[in-house]
């Protein structure tokens, strides 16, 4: 059974994502990343084993604590096998370097649309990827209409749909976007900043790119205990005690062989 994962802050595994030291950003201030973790564990659990999930939600924590946004790595892990696929094997330096290789081509292609940025960095505010933004202007002609046209009022009608939309499709967190709009928020520079959104993420990615994530260690992460089932016997101990006693018996036996040979 997959229990809720609580406030990520929370679980004491070591800080592997460093640079020059220092412990790296993360998106887990205040318990969305666990949250949208526990989620991600119901949609990835139909095909991976209970120690899989495992290591993928912790390959998934870790490339977070590199500092790339933790919407988007959620995003590349439903969108990009390679990048699943290097989680579950335990190896998050791959994924990450996967993410940011897709990242970065979603924030050409989104800088290439040209949507103007103040627009992208509502729809990312309001809790969506920048692959999901980049999807949706693909696919949903309400939405370019709004982002190109620069109108909020249409903008706003339009992300209701789009968290149904992406819901629907299979992405559980999108049913509760209140968790996305607290990790979204992190993306969006205040008010006073200086920064654009696209010098934010690219920011966040340069930064991603400089801190190595190193070795996936099963035992360090606390996710591995949050799965509950059958105790798994590596060894029948009824089997066992019988395959002693034979040894046994086959040394006694041998024993009053030689010992009869001598008579």
């Amino acid at each position: 059974m997959i229990e809720p994962i609580g406030n990520v802050d929370d679980l004491q595994g070591p800080q592997l994502a460093q640079i020059g030291g220092a412990p790296a950003p993360t998106d887990a201030g205040s318990g969305q990343l666990g949250q949208m973790l526990s989620l991600l564990a119901n949609d990835f659990s139909g095909n991976n084993s209970p120690e899989q999930l495992a290591t993928i939600l912790g390959s998934a924590r870790l490339v977070v604590g590199t500092g790339l946004p933790a919407l988007d790595v959620a995003d590349v892990m439903y969108s990009n096998p390679l990048v699943l696929d290097a989680m579950r094997d335990g190896n998050p330096e791959l994924a990450k370097q996967a993410a940011i290789s897709q990242l970065s081509e979603t924030l050409a292609s989104l800088r290439a649309s040209g949507a103007p940025e103040a627009n992208l960095q509502t729809l990312s505010a309001s809790g969506f990827a920048a692959g999901e933004i980049s999807s949706a202007l693909r696919t949903v002609p309400s939405l370019r209409e709004g982002l190109m046209q620069g109108d909020p009022a249409v903008l706003k009608q339009t992300i209701p749909t789009l968290h149904d939309m992406f819901r629907e499709n299979g992405r559980s967190a999108h049913g509760d976007p209140t968790i996305l709009v607290a990790l979204g928020e992190r993306m969006a520079p205040g008010v006073s900043g200086t920064q654009g959104w696209f010098e934010r993420y690219m920011e966040r990615i340069r930064a991603a790119q400089k801190r190595t994530v190193g070795a996936f260690h099963p035992e360090d992460h606390p996710e591995l205990m949050l799965f509950s089932g059958p105790a798994q016997v590596s060894v029948d101990e009824n089997s066992a005690s019988f395959g002693a006693w034979i040894i046994a018996v086959i040394v006694a036996v041998a024993m009053l062989l030689i010992i009869a040979s001598r008579c």
